[in-house]
């Protein structure tokens, strides 16, 4: 039995890619200078909550999956084909994730995602456990100096999926109390808080990724235009790119 699609996911999706594109438009077509971190967990969630829809709507639909991880991972390939004949291209440079050489960044950990997320399917029992090694390494990483852009978005996205496989964050959304909605407020605060102080740990912006879903899941249970953003995350995302390199050549 197909389940059914679940709206407050396209919403959310749809408020992450308007911060996306907000994001490009400052970035490559103004001249404002700020801490791009403060935007951070915008990507962040995007990934995460492929592996929340991979854990949901996908498990064990191994076909959908490949058919899925190719076409992402073809669209990475192809439309970076110009940065492979950079001179600082190399394959290190492509198995870290350099954001500096490569367009589309994000499509490489999203397909490495989907494809682990196969086997996961299988094997994985203990869906909390693997969350909080997956969230553990995240940290480890993040105070050891270490970055790599796809290893740390892959982690991401498998806390995504772990918690997703036996938590129905729909539902939490749904029976938020306010003095939940007032905690979900607080962490979403917090991160920009420290980070303010110039201190940026990643691990502290999941939270915020769930909690900034549970107040847009109460605060705009039907918005139809973010849910029609969402719904075509994938194409606006890879046509808003085009459309941003093509303005700023001329």
């Amino acid at each position: 039995m197909q389940k059914q699609r679940i709206q407050s996911y396209d919403i959310y999706r749809g408020l992450l890619l308007t911060g996306m594109v907000i994001f490009h438009i400052i970035t490559n077509l103004t001249s404002l200078q700020f801490d791009q971190r403060f935007f951070y967990w915008i990507p962040m969630g995007f990934v995460i909550f492929l592996g929340v829809i991979l854990a949901r709507f996908l498990q064990n639909k191994t076909h959908k999956k490949l058919i899925l991880a190719l076409k992402i991972l073809a669209c990475f390939l192809i439309f970076n084909i110009p940065n492979y004949l950079k001179s600082d291209f190399n394959l290190f440079e492509l198995i870290k994730g350099n954001q500096v050489i490569f367009s589309f960044e994000i499509l490489l950990p999203m397909s490495l995602l989907i494809l682990i997320s196969i086997p996961m399917d299988k094997l994985i029992k203990n869906s909390i456990y693997s969350g909080l090694i997956s969230l553990i390494a995240i940290i480890i990483l993040n105070l050891s100096g270490f970055y790599s852009y796809n290893l740390a978005f892959l982690l991401y996205g498998l806390v995504g999926y772990f918690l997703s496989l036996n938590w129905d964050l729909h539902s939490t959304a749904t029976n938020l109390k306010n003095r939940q909605s007032i905690f979900a407020l607080l962490t979403c605060i917090i991160p920009f808080i420290i980070l303010a102080f110039g201190n940026f740990y990643d691990f502290i912006f999941i939270p915020q990724v769930f909690a900034v879903y549970f107040l847009i899941a109460r605060v705009l249970p039907k918005n139809q235009m973010l849910s029609f953003l969402g719904r075509n995350s994938f194409y606006i995302y890879i046509g808003h790119i085009f459309v941003i390199k093509a303005i700023s050549y001329l």
